[in-house]
């Protein structure tokens, strides 16, 4: 028997917190089954196409987006600090979080309707349907995903992002303390510590204001990468390589 990692960043918290060590065959890295998102990578979407999930925004207004479960370990209540502070700074912008409340953790639930609830252009979305979000990556308007996540092994959302980024036109912003990092490298997306409030605002302006040949640059990049992300061939080789077939 062994223990496996769902990735080389969580193996190394593994390592620092548990003292296991992880070999070159012990990492199972994160994947997606591509097939089961096929009937959203070719569409298109304007903001008009959000009403559908009651999420209303004029056309010209520009969109900030994270979505995953309503837990700590997610990052969200960063996310909501750091728009808090960005958010003057952005005025064509708003920002929409899909982050269902059913983590059990009711409280920090509504520490984030805490923060946001006077802060204008915020909208949450308690509501799991997958439509939403990859509704959301679809859409014309989305300049910038946030995965601020805390302490996420590797999170489906990261290399969903980097998936659906093809013919788009959003930067991913990324947190830089756990596995979601491993879906992407330095200058496939902006890096930062949510924990920091000032420098996350910083980074969110930043990702905005970015020129379109940089950005277009940028996403080029995570196109040709998603290929190391296709899980079937992932587990295949995983299990080649560590002796399991005759």
């Amino acid at each position: 028997s062994k223990v496996i990692s769902l990735g080389k960043s969580f193996a190394k918290s593994m390592h620092n917190d548990y003292s296991l060590d992880f070999n070159q065959n012990d990492y199972l890295q994160n994947g997606l089954c591509f097939d089961k998102y096929k009937n959203y990578l070719d569409k298109k979407f304007g903001n008009s196409d959000l009403e559908k999930y009651n999420i209303h925004i004029s056309n010209e207004k520009k969109i900030i987006f994270a979505w995953g479960r309503c837990s700590i370990a997610k990052g969200f209540r960063e996310l909501a600090n750091a728009w808090a502070k960005a958010h003057e700074s952005l005025p064509n912008h708003c920002l929409i979080l899909q982050i269902p409340n059913n983590s059990g953790e009711p409280d920090y639930f509504a520490g984030i309707k805490e923060i946001l609830k006077d802060i204008p252009r915020s909208i949450i979305i308690n509501d799991f349907n997958p439509d939403i979000w990859r509704t959301v990556l679809r859409t014309d308007s989305t300049e910038v995903v946030c995965i601020p996540s805390l302490m996420d092994p590797f999170p489906h959302t990261s290399i969903e992002a980097k998936l659906f980024s093809k013919g788009m036109n959003f930067i991913t912003l990324i947190s830089n303390m756990d596995g979601a990092v491993d879906a992407f490298d330095e200058n496939e997306s902006i890096y930062v510590d949510p924990r920091d409030t000032v420098v996350f605002a910083n980074k969110i302006i930043e990702a905005v204001n970015m020129e379109m040949d940089k950005r277009k640059e940028i996403i080029n990049r995570n196109v040709q990468s998603i290929e190391k992300f296709n899980f079937p061939k992932i587990f295949e080789n995983f299990i080649i390589n560590n002796g399991f077939t005759k």
